[in-house]
């Protein structure tokens, strides 16, 4: 939804612990075992010295001249700290406003705190509730403009005396995709000033109007209808909760659990108050990095891409892909560490994608409420019950037409969902031939497990090639995306494979022994928590 955002601004220059072991006990076909130590830790070091080499490539790129001299980027001058006046980077749509956003609501948030947190000890439960809602209200108008706060409060009483009424779940999704379409493609008129934080509020209140009133219609199914008020009053508690109000997704029924349990869930300050320093850590670290590199600038250049070496185009991907991480982590983390103050169970922090080679994992451990939100009102209700071939590939298939009405239509999403298609059927293909009981006892008779896991890290080159390029089409755009595919893909790496392209393929090859290691310390420390 933010990225969509900025796709629109053409013009811009300037209880989670159980959730989570849960998914991790998802069945394990084949468990990666431990290679000699020589051989994990020269993989290591290659690809820490890849990194640090990358990083060396672009701030040496924003240092040159080449740079310095391009137009297509936009640059501002600002104190940077102790540290004097310096340049600064400020291509990234989505940063830019959401940083002077956030700015504005910090102290919104810290009354929240002191409100949530202290008046529910002396005043009574619905007064409590009371002032809260208002004060969300409030704080809401402020942020947001009194004109956009009317439209989601309509749009989500509409939707529940649609839900009440016509207990029909397809009428919710026919309200909720066409004004998120209206939206996001540009057909509702919005100044650019305006234009992030109004079309993710519309967003993120759209998504949970209809996650509260599927619940209604599946509750009302079973135990009968509620009436109207507590019905009413329950969905603006949910939509207007104010560290969920922008960034996080939380389905209803997990966010029910959590206030239920809230006052009898034990606190833990120590941790909420780290989580709140390495958010602000993040911040000032991402702070001073465009500072001093410019990467969205160069990827916005065309003539720059088309005449730089290789290898520093090749770094700009690593690094914007580092950079959509770490800017996550910060846009996730702010509302999160209220949340966490709140003693709520926010979703977890986004994995970083460079840690991944299996791309399903991108979608399961990156925006995590998103993923919930799809995978529980459009895979499983498609899928349930009898999780068919035809039925998985139908969720599959309209799982992903949501991402694209979410992120819209444009052509370097489109080009990233594809590819995210393709990646996923091959990856759950080979997934099932080895499922094959015959196909696996053949293996383990014939095949050693560590033989097996270097054959499998060069089979997940394929995974990682999809992925990747998907990546540098959804997170750099169209014209970077094109430039890597013809300048790498098809001028080194097909029709005639070139050193370029067998250098990066072999950083793929340290990069899947490397994830194959992290992901067996991760299952270790997991299993000894249990």
């Amino acid at each position: 939804m933010h990225t969509t955002v900025m796709q629109r601004k053409k013009g811009h220059k300037p209880d989670q612990e159980a959730n989570v072991q849960g998914e991790r006990r998802r069945r394990i076909l084949f468990a990666y075992p431990s290679i000699p130590l020589t051989e994990s830790t020269t993989y290591a070091v290659i690809l820490i010295c890849a990194i640090i080499y990358a990083w060396y490539k672009v701030f040496e790129l924003s240092s040159s001249q080449l740079l310095a001299n391009s137009k297509a980027g936009a640059f501002t001058t600002s104190q940077l700290w102790w540290l004097g006046k310096r340049r600064k980077d400020i291509n990234n749509y989505e940063w830019y406003y959401w940083s002077v956003w956030v700015k504005q609501a910090a102290i919104f948030y810290c009354i929240h705190f002191v409100l949530f947190n202290c008046c529910r000890n002396f005043l009574r439960k619905h007064v409590w509730q009371a002032v809260m809602m208002f004060y969300w209200f409030v704080a809401c108008l402020q942020l947001f403009s009194p004109s956009v706060v009317a439209v989601t409060f309509m749009l989500s009483t509409v939707m529940l005396l649609a839900a009440r009424h016509l207990r029909s779940k397809l009428i919710l999704w026919f309200i909720v995709l066409a004004l998120l379409f209206a939206v996001v493609e540009g057909y509702v008129e919005i100044p650019d000033s305006d234009l992030f934080k109004t079309v993710s509020f519309i967003g993120y209140k759209a998504i949970h109007s209809i996650s509260y009133c599927i619940y209604v219609i599946d509750t009302s199914a079973k135990h009968g209808s509620r009436p109207f008020m507590n019905d009413f009053v329950d969905m603006l508690w949910y939509l207007y909760y104010f560290p969920y109000q922008l960034s996080l997704i939380v389905i209803y029924p997990k966010f029910r659990t959590q206030m239920e349990s809230i006052h009898t869930r034990k606190r833990n300050w120590l941790a909420a108050v780290w989580f709140g320093v390495r958010i602000a850590f993040w911040y000032s670290f991402i702070e001073l990095m465009l500072h001093y590199m410019y990467f969205e600038a160069a990827i916005a250049d065309r003539d720059l891409l088309e005449k730089i070496p290789l290898d520093t185009l090749s770094s700009l991907g690593l690094m914007i892909g580092q950079f959509f991480h770490l800017k996550y982590v910060v846009i996730f983390g702010f509302p999160a560490f209220f949340a966490k103050l709140d003693n709520m169970i926010p979703p977890a922090l986004p994995i970083c994608i460079t840690r991944v080679t299996v791309f399903s994992d991108v979608w399961r451990y990156f925006d995590r409420g998103l993923y919930d939100f799809f995978k529980e009102y459009i895979f499983l209700a498609i899928a349930r019950p009898t999780f068919s071939v035809g039925h998985k590939l139908a969720g599959l298939f309209l799982s992903f037409f949501f991402v694209l009405v979410w992120h819209g239509f444009r052509h370097n999403c489109v080009i990233w969902v594809a590819l995210n298609v393709v990646e996923m059927l091959v990856e759950n293909v080979a997934k099932h031939i080895y499922a094959i009981e015959s196909v696996r006892k053949w293996r383990e008779e014939n095949i050693s497990d560590k033989a097996f896991r270097r054959i499998v890290a060069v089979l997940q080159l394929v995974l990682v090639v999809l992925g990747f390029y998907s990546n540098f089409y959804f997170i750099g755009g169209s014209l970077f995306g094109g430039v890597l595919v013809d300048r790498i893909f098809w001028g080194q790496t097909l029709p005639k494979l070139k050193m370029p392209a067998v250098i990066l393929l072999s950083l793929g090859y340290c990069y899947n022994n490397v994830n194959m290691d992290a992901s067996r310390w991760m299952s270790s420390k997991e299993a000894k928590l249990e």
